[in-house]
């Protein structure tokens, strides 16, 4: 079961990092399931460390540059906010769930875009932005097992999530590679994470917890760190390939997948209107990808046209 589970986080990682708690957390006390996301970091940023000393990948972590650290500190505090809010709203939420309300974090960038950058969407990505919004509503409303607090979680997840997109696009220089980015967030992650255990006092608490001594459950833990760093190189690379425009793509299918997967992983009881909704919600959203990669590749086109020799 556990394999199954770190299986679906991998399916979904292009799309975000945090489903590998439910892996973890679920059937576990939930105040151990907030305890995760630094456990997972603090191991990302291990690995990547180690590669960095092998000759694997490239950090520029030395000598470090305190201003450009600075400027990407509010970034790295966004990105523990995203991590852990994620952490605690899957813990509430069933999978399908997370996939389809993650969207909202979608539409909080086009609202930013539109307001401060002046970027209106094409008529076919507002279209199916639309029809993904109707599907997210209809499927809350339809939901016996409505949890108020798992929604409020992850609605600040969304948050988080656009702010940070939105703050590495203001941006006007940026010297941080992906895995430089990815090396402190983690680590800036893995302080503010454990602040926060320490000053909730759940970092106490976890020798209560019954799995402490587990070696299965230790395992997990570092095996979600590892497939998280991995999945994060991963998507460093795609983003340096010829195809950054279809990452869009990419997240929204992996969505569908890992909630398709989750069906037969997880005990996930949906009734008929909710699963309409869910399905309308997720095709919709795979809809908007690909019509927001369609305009960006018309605008490239358009930049640099192809001439004919």
């Amino acid at each position: 079961m556990a394999d199954a589970r770190n299986f679906s986080r991998i399916l979904c990682s292009c799309c975000r990092n945090d489903l590998c708690e439910q892996a973890c957390s679920d059937g576990f006390e939930v105040y151990v399931s907030h305890n995760l996301p630094s456990w997972q970091t603090g191991t990302a940023a291990l690995i990547l460390l180690s590669m960095n000393v092998l000759g694997y990948v490239e950090l520029n972590i030395v000598p470090v540059n305190s201003a450009i650290l600075v400027s990407w500190l509010p970034a790295s505090l966004l990105f523990s906010g995203i991590i852990y809010s994620g952490s605690v709203a899957l813990s509430r939420l069933p999978v399908p769930v997370f996939c389809v309300m993650h969207y909202i974090y979608t539409l909080f960038v086009t609202l930013l875009d539109s307001f401060f950058l002046k970027k209106e969407p094409s008529i076919n990505s507002q279209f199916s932005l639309i029809l993904t919004a109707i599907g997210t509503v209809s499927m809350a409303g339809t939901d016996a097992q409505f949890d108020q607090m798992g929604y409020k979680w992850i609605m600040i997840h969304c948050g988080f999530s656009a702010l940070y997109v939105f703050y590495g696009k203001t941006r006007k220089t940026n010297s941080l590679s992906d895995l430089d980015k990815m090396f402190y967030n983690a680590v800036v992650s893995v302080i503010v994470l454990m602040g926060i255990s320490v000053a909730t006092g759940e970092l106490y608490r976890i020798i209560e917890f019954p799995f402490l001594y587990s070696t299965h459950f230790h395992l997990g833990c570092m095996g979600s760190g590892i497939f998280g760093a991995a999945l994060g190189l991963f998507h460093a690379y795609l983003q340096s390939a010829e195809i950054p425009y279809s990452m869009g793509i990419i997240n929204s299918v992996n969505k569908v997948a890992v909630s398709f997967l989750s069906l037969f992983v997880f005990d996930i009881t949906l009734n008929t209107s909710m699963t309409a909704s869910i399905t309308v919600a997720l095709c919709s959203g795979v809809l908007y990808a690909y019509t927001v990669t369609a305009h960006k590749e018309a605008e490239q086109r358009n930049v640099y046209p192809v001439r004919d020799s």
